[in-house]
């Protein structure tokens, strides 16, 4: 190596070092780094707030992912037109604001699935608050993202109503120019969404995903991805046109009961194929929760151990004579089965507790429980 190559070698390598060594510039369009005071956030606390009572919290990023055939992007079109219509997600309340889906793939058969899901639901207007991409996003792009909160906005001027949901179907056909199994990159894109999509209107972002390679129980791609969201729902098959929601994971909530859906073909009118047969999609009813006694899984027999557990702590009464009081407070009685057994989770007892409630099968009476037969069983002795 002559001296002039070594001068230079010398003057990149410093100049290198001077590069690392030299603190980074703030951006003037950042923005400012605060901090808030323990008194203002004790004082600001707030509950959270369903979008989709039960399943989906509003201000939040939420993972869906299953294998390919489990119905996954029926169940995130089935949200997502809910949530538009404002009509109840399979008995659960939903609050109404503007769905837009990020579609990446099978633009072609998704109207049929949504007028089958109008057929199912008997409804015919067309106005309501659901849009759909016409071409796949590059969710790892910041400037893509933006473009996309732009057209968001330009809809939300136009309708006045709030985005609530937005569903990115599949995260993988919208992922852009990155690798989904780089933590970098997809913690690049997850900000990309909390920053442009969920803050500004405290929106639900869903994303459906594919199952990892060599292992179906989680997301493909990167551990950043399910470390970050705020929930994560595993759609696994439940036989034949059927699929089971489960809950993986739920930040600062009890996770929810499984709930399970049985796909029904509708025909469309007057749509049909070259054959001359008529066109038919799919649209899904539930068929059961982890609550009732036909479900599987570990919250199989809740109900009856409440029954149960509420009976015995009647009949002591009843036998205690203590007929001023006949039944149990409800936080009480919750904290009781809690305490024999840990293992339960208190959402689940509660939704139990309600579902028994609206059965009649547990009476309310001045505030406490009774279970219904120790109800006539004291009526009828005159208590």
């Amino acid at each position: 190596m002559n001296l002039t190559a070594i001068i230079k070698t010398a003057i990149s390598s410093l100049s290198s070092t001077e590069n690392t060594s030299r603190p980074r510039v703030r951006n003037e369009n950042s923005e400012k780094f605060n901090f808030r005071s323990l008194k203002d956030i004790v004082s600001n606390l707030a509950a959270p707030q369903y979008l989709i009572q039960d399943y989906l919290s509003e201000d939040g990023v939420v993972s869906m992912f299953g294998e390919s055939g489990v119905l996954k992007s029926f169940v995130a079109l089935d949200m997502g037109l809910s949530v538009a219509y404002k009509i109840k997600y399979h008995g659960k309340k939903v609050k109404h604001g503007a769905t837009y889906y990020i579609c990446g793939e099978g633009h072609g058969g998704l109207g049929k699935r949504i007028v089958s899901w109008q057929i199912h639901h008997n409804i015919t207007d067309l106005d309501a608050p659901f849009f759909v991409s016409e071409i796949p996003a590059q969710l790892i792009e910041e400037g893509d993202v933006i473009a996309i909160k732009e057209s968001i906005e330009e809809t939300y001027k136009d309708t006045g109503i709030k985005p609530a949901l937005i569903i990115i179907d599949t995260l993988s056909t919208n992922f852009g120019n990155g690798d989904e199994s780089s933590n970098r990159d997809v913690a690049r894109l997850l900000q990309n969404e909390n920053i442009h999509l969920r803050q500004p209107y405290g929106a639900v972002v869903l994303n459906v995903l594919h199952v990892g390679h060599g292992d179906i129980d989680r997301e493909r791609g990167a551990y950043a991805l399910r470390a970050n969201v705020d929930s994560r729902i595993a759609v696994k098959k439940n036989g034949e046109l059927s699929c089971r929601l489960i809950c993986k994971k739920v930040k600062d909530e009890s996770e929810w009961d499984d709930i399970v859906f049985k796909a029904k073909q509708v025909e469309i009118p007057g749509l049909f194929d070259s054959e001359g047969m008529p066109i038919t999609s799919l649209v899904l009813d539930e068929s059961s929760s982890c609550g009732d006694d036909i479900a599987k899984g570990p919250h199989k027999n809740l109900q009856k151990l409440i029954m149960d557990a509420l009976m015995d702590m009647c009949i002591k009464e009843l036998l205690g004579k203590n007929w001023g009081q006949i039944g149990i407070g409800r936080e009480e009685f919750v904290s009781s089965i809690l305490a024999l057994h840990p293992e339960k989770k208190r959402f689940n007892i509660n939704r139990s507790l309600d579902n028994l409630i609206d059965n009649k099968d547990i009476i309310v009476l001045n505030n406490f429980l009774v279970t219904n037969n120790i109800m006539r069983v004291a009526e009828s002795a005159g208590i």
